[in-house]
């Protein structure tokens, strides 16, 4: 069936087509059960299978779609430019269940995996703790509970957006844990196409009872970013536009309240608990609507990113959010007319060389063929008529009808000719025979040799017993023509299919040659050789032949002496195939993971020597070449995805150079053949590279695979600002990627694979390892191809450096690299927290100034972008503890006490002079209430601070920043000033 892909269309588009096989086979002709596992898709260029394709029964035309009713919905990455053709091959369960696609689907509407699965096909999943939800779905409306939720119950909306799964991440079925941001992450690659890269789109369901209204690590949140050479967020609090595109169930950072919304109710949205939208929102509260998000992908034309997705938890309410229906860059194709199994042309009759004897019967092949060659056979069914002209009395057994089943492409039938002569024979077809001068004549005689070659494996010698017989008087009986003599019998071979060859087939260990040569081919001379025949007329002998293919053996008696005049004939053909495959010169290992590796298959006979025929059958005969992988072992590890094939085999080898396993590891190949019965015969050959002849008798002979380079997320320590300060701990992520830019999930270095094929891999700024700490992945730090480190830092080698970007390269012991990939990137800026002295009244809140500073320009200077730091407290000192003033009479104006800064006062104070932490645009907005009239004296303000913001004050090594605010002991000498003019 062909697939139109439209002009234009660029490569790695996704292409979609909703297919209705039931009405297929109607303007077919033909009626069924559509074999689910059938649906195939085929390039155009090679007839190769697409890479990345599915068909999910559960779909069609967008919507959710009954199971097993013959219709669906078809895609496919394209992989050729532009207008062509693509070809969808479906079959019907009545032939038999086909095994299900091998192929990499896309997988964007989580259909493929199956209930419970972590990591689906082509997407990889992580999370920090067991207890939090990160799996394939189905339809489920489960009961929730949260004993601090109002209400504490709720009926959930499991229901995926279309067809039958959907991917639920989060904390449903257990409250979190733990804090994390991320808690849950999903994520797969994407390759943008380079011209015309249209959208990607994803949908989503949130529900719970917490809420999040920034990018802090105190709520629960989604976040989605696409991750090229830097990251963007599409949903999310930095994002921001919570009411077009929600990333919590509630919006707030505080409890729900009559006059705010916040965490506490069940998917309150925006509301207030007096039912008020804050924010200008219509979803009514307790409603679990779908959200689609649609990005353009002009930015990212051309370049393989990642699709990232987050659940950010805190320990508070329980929230969790479906994903369903990701696609990017879709074109829908259309479907043209049903290509049909090609018409029966006509009908062969095949003999081993058209002689039989009248007292015996003889058996023909009636074969079925599509073409004029009969290269391509017909296996629709035929049911016909044999017929046979001349003098000769000729009886068929069992009758003149034949039946050639549906799914077979030939029958076998008797005809005894009864009496000599020759009888010309035919069928209610064109018909075309293999013997016969002219075409299709069958001779008998009264007189010759019966024999039957079986068809064996080439080189194994047969044990053959060959009958000379003669009609009996006055009956159709068979009695021996030859009795307790030897005679000189002269055997000829000739080649049927391949019609040529370089060996000859021996007789007794003679070669039917001329020169008895048993290298080279037969020929018209044969070889004579001597048969000593018993009292029945019966002779022993062994014929053996050391390639493969179809041939016949032809045995002549030309008498002399007392015999002459007699000449006596007998043949038979038999079919010789191969024994094994060896396969040899094997890509040296370390192989990576996506790139092409090569192998050679030989074509062997019984005793190991290389059959030169092999492959120049009509049709010719292949192999199938499939990858076993072997290590790792254990429940996260995977099997991975195996391409490829051998070219055309000459003199019985053939390399395959566009092997490919998408996988880390190590494996055998094994070769089979692919018609799985060699011309026919029933005989097939297989052959393998584990140890012992036995695939994974160990680790396998194939590999070390390893992965093809590495990409790098940052996960900057002040995200909001987009830089990180020095010494500062940051989270980088080194994930192992194959050449298509897929995770390779066997580097791994949990105990989940057995053994673990990741390695130590060193992180460096673009190379160079100096300033860094913890900047070093241990093998354990992997687990299903992404590596983590919360911890790393970066520490200039003075307080007083400029802003620097750095470069986060992943480099492991195989020297496999992110260098030249996707490398995630911050800035490093040396920071500090600076107070500053203060004095005013003690009648009057006195401000002190306190603001995040980085070194520029040769001087520290606000960090304006800092809306991040957090971690801050503030303590007081009495310096003079004879003055009027003691810590208990000064307090912060904060939210409460102790609220963010640990000395707020027991009221809040106004949002102007609210202590901020984390700053605002660096600055935290320090504020002192007032001590009152009679306290006049000074306090020593610390602020406690992370050590990446302590600094060198007094020479004595790093402290904690430290003012002094003094309340009524310096006063101005000027009361009031007037100028007059």
């Amino acid at each position: 069936m062909p697939i139109e892909v439209p002009a234009g269309a660029p490569v790695n588009s996704t292409i979609t087509v909703d297919v209705n096989f039931i009405a297929l086979l109607a303007t077919l002709g033909a009626t069924g059960t559509l074999d689910i596992n059938s649906p195939r898709i085929v390039r155009p260029s090679d007839l190769a299978l697409a890479a990345t394709q599915e068909f999910t029964d559960s779909r069609f035309n967008n919507t959710t779609d009954a199971l097993a009713n013959g219709r669906g919905e078809v895609r496919f990455l394209l992989e050729d430019a532009g207008a062509s053709t693509y070809f969808l091959y479906f079959d019907i369960t009545a032939n038999g269940t086909k095994p299900v696609n091998p192929q990499t689907p896309i997988n964007g509407h989580f259909e493929f995996g199956g209930a419970g699965v972590q990591n689906p096909p082509a997407w990889t999943a992580t999370k920090v703790n067991n207890n939090f939800d990160a799996q394939i779905r189905p339809s489920e409306n489960p009961n929730i509970s949260d004993p601090n939720g109002t209400p504490t119950t709720v009926t959930t909306d499991g229901t995926p957006l279309t067809g039958n799964f959907s991917y639920l991440l989060g904390s449903r079925t257990n409250n979190e844990p733990t804090n994390a941001s991320p808690a849950v992450t999903l994520r797969r690659s994407i390759t943008v196409p380079a011209t015309t890269p249209g959208n990607l789109t994803i949908n989503y369901r949130l529900e719970g009872w917490d809420s999040s209204d920034n990018g802090t690590n105190t709520w629960d949140y989604l976040r989605v970013q696409l991750i090229s050479a830097s990251t963007t967020e599409i949903t999310g609090p930095t994002f921001g536009n919570y009411v077009t595109f929600p990333f919590s169930p509630n919006k707030g950072t505080g409890q729900i309240s009559n006059n705010a919304s916040g965490y506490g109710n069940y998917n309150f949205w925006d509301m207030s608990s007096n039912g008020v939208h804050r924010s200008g929102m219509t979803l009514a509260a307790g409603s679990a609507p779908w959200f689609t998000r649609s990005v353009a992908l002009a930015s990212f034309a051309g370049q393989t990113i990642t699709l990232q997705i987050t659940m950010n938890m805190a320990t508070q309410f329980k929230s969790w959010v479906h994903i369903d229906d990701v696609e990017w860059s879709v074109i829908t194709a259309t479907l043209g007319e049903p290509t049909v199994k090609s018409q029966l042309d006509h009908i062969e009759i095949l003999h081993a060389n058209g002689n039989g004897v009248t007292c015996s019967p003889s058996t023909l092949t009636i074969r079925a063929c599509a073409n004029a060659s009969c290269t391509d056979l017909y296996t629709s069914g035929v049911s016909g008529t044999l017929s046979a002209t001349g003098t000769p009395l000729v009886n068929w057994v069992g009758g003149t009808g034949f039946t050639i089943p549906a799914g077979s492409s030939s029958v076998t039938k008797s005809i005894h000719v009864t009496t000599a002569g020759n009888t010309v024979l035919s069928t209610n077809f064109a018909t075309a025979c293999n013997f016969g001068t002219p075409m299709c004549r069958f001779t008998a005689a009264d007189a010759g040799f019966l024999f039957d070659i079986p068809d064996h494996t080439s080189e194994l010698a047969q044990n053959i017993t060959i009958s000379a017989v003669k009609k009996a008087d006055n009956s159709l009986s068979c009695t021996p023509a030859f009795a307790s003599v030897s005679k000189n019998i002269n055997f000829k071979c000739a080649y049927s299919n391949p019609v040529a060859g370089t060996l000859p087939v021996r007789v007794a260990s003679a070669a039917m040659n001329a020169a008895n040569n048993v290298l080279a081919a037969c020929d018209t001379a044969g070889r004579n050789t001597s048969l000593a025949f018993n009292a029945s007329g019966v002779a022993s002998t062994t014929f053996q032949y050391a390639d493969v293919g179809r041939l016949s053996v032809t045995a002549t008696y030309t008498g002399a002496g007392a015999d002459a005049g007699l000449v006596m004939t007998g043949a038979d053909n038999f079919i010789a195939a191969p024994a094994s495959f060896a396969i040899s010169s094997v890509t040296a290992p370390p192989i990576k993971a996506g790139e092409n590796f090569s192998a050679m298959v030989t074509a062997r006979n019984a005793a190991n020597a290389t059959t030169p025929n092999f492959g120049k059958e009509s049709p010719a005969e292949n192999i199938i070449l499939t990858f076993h992988k072997c290590q790792p072992t254990g429940i996260n590890a995977v099997n991975g995805n195996f391409t490829g094939t051998v070219g055309i085999f000459t003199n019985g080898v053939a390399t395959g150079s566009n092997l490919n396993w998408s996988e880390v590891g190590n494996g055998d190949l094994n070769a089979s053949l692919a018609s799985a019965s060699y011309l026919g015969s029933g005989l097939t050959a297989s052959g393998n590279t584990g140890t012992g002849g036995t695939l994974c008798n160990g680790a396998g002979n194939v590999g070390r695979f390893i992965p093809h380079h590495f990409n790098t997320i940052v996960t900057l320590g002040c995200g909001t600002g987009g830089f990180t300060y020095s010494a500062q701990p940051f989270r980088v992520e080194a994930t192992a990627l194959n050449a298509l830019g897929n995770t390779t999930q066997n580097y791994d270095g949990s105990l989940s694979t057995t053994p673990n094929f990741a390695k130590v891999t060193t992180l460096s700024n673009a190379g160079s390892t100096a300033n860094f700490s913890n900047h070093v992945l241990n093998l354990t730090d992997f687990a299903s191809g992404v590596g983590m480190r919360n911890n790393v830092t970066y520490t200039n080698a003075s307080a007083q450096t400029a802003p620097l970007n750095i470069v986060l390269r992943a480099t492991d012991t195989d020297n496999v690299t992110s260098s030249g990939y996707t490398e995630g990137s911050t800035q490093i800026r040396s920071g500090r927290i600076m107070l500053q002295n203060a004095y005013g009244s003690e009648l009057l809140d006195l401000p002190l100034t306190m603001v995040a500073q980085y070194w520029n320009n040769n001087a520290w200077l606000l960090n304006s972008n800092d809306s991040c730091t957090t971690g801050v407290n503030l303590t007081f000192t009495d310096p003079n503890l004879a003055d009027g003033l003691v810590p208990t009479e000064v307090c912060v104006w904060d939210t409460g006490n102790p609220g963010s800064s640990a000395l707020g006062c027991g009221t809040a104070g106004t949002l102007a002079n609210r202590f901020r932490e984390p700053p605002s645009n660096g600055d935290f907005n320090l504020n002192l209430r007032a001590p009152g009239a009679g306290n006049s004296g000074s306090l020593d303000v610390t602020a406690v601070v992370p050590d990446w913001l302590k600094f060198n004050w007094t020479g004595a090594g790093l402290n904690n920043p430290s003012a002094r605010a003094t309340f009524g002991i310096y006063k101005t000498p000027v009361i009031y000033i007037r100028e007059n003019y």
